[in-house]
Order: C-alpha cells, then structure tokens, then sequence
C-alpha cells in the first residue's frame, strides 16, 4: 500500500514537472501574429519586384486585399536570420502604410519571413502564398508599351510544365516555366508563380527575325486552331491583341507559325522540353 502511494505521488510529481516544462517552454516561444487585424484599408500602396529579373509591379486594391489577408495569417515563432534569398531568386513586397511607415517583405523559404531586413520563423507555411501573389502579379503585368509579344507552350490535360515567353522591344528575352492559371494566354492571371526564369539579351537580327515572323503570321490568313489532340502540346503567341494557337504535334499547312515556334525555342534561354507522356 505504501509503495503503491508513493508510486502514485512519484507520477503527480512527475506530471507536474512536465506540464511546467512544457509551459516554460511555450513561454520562450511565444506565437506572435503581427498582422491579425491588419486591413487593406492601412495599405495605401504596394508593390512587387522578382529578383533576379528585376520585374516591378503595382498591386491594384484586390490584389492589395489577398495580400492583407494573406498577412493577417503570419504566425511568428522567432527571429531567424539563417535565410537570405532562394539562390538568389526573391519576391519582395513593400507596402507604404496609412501611418507613413514602410514595409518590407519577403519569403526565401516557405516557413521564413523577412520583415524590414530581419528575418523570422513562421509556424505556418504562408510563405508559399505570398510568393505565389506575388509572382502571379509580376509575371502577368501588362507592358503593352514595350511588348513585342508573349508566347506560351504547354501540355494539354495538366497546367504543370508550362514555358512562358515575354519579347521586349530592346531585345530581352524571357522565359518562365512553371504552373499556368488560365489556358487563354490572353487572360490575366496567364501564369503562376514560375519555378525557374531565365532571360537574355538577343542580337538585333535575331530580335528582328521574331518580329518579322510574327508580323508574316499576322499578315496571313491563318486562323486558330479548332482541335487539339490528348496528350499533345499547345503552342499559343499573343501578337498585336490577337491570339493564334496550333497543337504542335498535329498540324498542317501552318509553316510560318511552326517556324516562328521553332525559332522562339531555339533562342529560348530555358531548353523546352516537349516530352511526351504515355
């Protein structure tokens, strides 16, 4: 009897020590959410840049109320300054707030946030969110004043795997990959966030081979195609506000479009890779 109480005090009094262990240890963590009632209304103006294009862009007031309530969801667990950039790729945000302040923002891992040049551990992963917005927003912008056009290829049945062009009239020439949001390359949001970008500088002959191929097309009668086959690919350029698709394995009498693709692939700075998929 006497051992069976003080076997029973001995696992209270041990009960008691890791509930003060475990409360001791809450305590050094606190979870802290810095933006809880955050409103867009306190965001007078953001914006976005992609390192290392460098694309900037504005956010409109829709786009600035995903980014309040994405914020609104930041949970902090403690300083960590262990990450800078993702290979020196970044999205960053910054906001001017109703108050004058600024702020700074971005996520080099999904769990990681820097504010204002310090960085933090997150509880939740919503780093993924805030690059995703920003990424869709950058990449999706609209440069009509100096566009030469935008071509997509991607396989039909799936959004992954998609490469997305961007010609400007200087010559820098861009290529995403990554998961497109729309099939329409006309509409905004085209593109998600990409996985990879890479860009490069053409030549102005090779910069006036596109735009002279483009224009042949645009002057053809060359109408858009009506079917395509399962497990293909879709070739879609963006020319002058009018948009002109072909299936790339199955197509006939469209040379000057087929060239122009195969030209666009031969000076892309990513290797397309067209694989099938049975």
């Amino acid at each position: 009897m006497v051992k069976r109480m003080k076997f029973r005090l001995a696992t209270w009094i041990g009960s008691i020590v890791v509930s003060a262990l475990l409360l001791a240890g809450c305590a050094a963590q606190p979870i802290n959410l810095p933006y809880k009632d955050l409103s867009a209304e306190e965001i007078l103006s953001a914006s976005v840049q992609i390192l290392p294009l460098n694309t900037k862009g504005d956010l409109n007031n829709d786009e600035i109320e995903e980014l309040a309530a994405i914020l609104q969801r930041v949970e902090i667990i403690n300083r960590d300054d262990s990450h800078d950039t993702d290979g020196g790729q970044a999205v960053i945000f910054t906001l001017m707030m109703a108050d004058g302040t600024e702020l700074t923002l971005s996520c080099p891992r999904d769990n990681f946030i820097n504010i204002n040049g310090t960085g933090y551990k997150l509880k939740n992963g919503v780093g993924h969110k805030l690059n995703n917005l920003g990424g869709s927003i950058a990449v999706n912008l609209d440069h009509a004043y100096d566009e030469v056009f935008q071509f997509a290829i991607f396989p039909i049945g799936t959004t992954e795997e998609t490469y997305y062009f961007d010609l400007r009239q200087d010559g820098r020439f861009t290529c995403n990959f990554g998961n497109r949001a729309s099939d329409d390359i006309s509409q905004r949001p085209f593109f998600s966030f990409p996985k990879k970008s890479r860009n490069t500088q053409l030549s102005d002959d090779d910069l006036k081979i596109l735009t002279d191929m483009a224009c042949a097309l645009e002057a053809s009668e060359y109408s858009i195609a009506k079917e395509f086959y399962e497990d293909s690919w879709v070739a879609a350029l963006l020319f002058h506000g009018k948009v002109y698709e072909i299936d790339y394995w199955h197509n006939d009498g469209a040379d000057l479009f087929m060239n122009l693709i195969d030209k666009i692939m031969e000076l892309s700075p990513i290797m397309v890779d067209m694989h099938g998929w049975a």
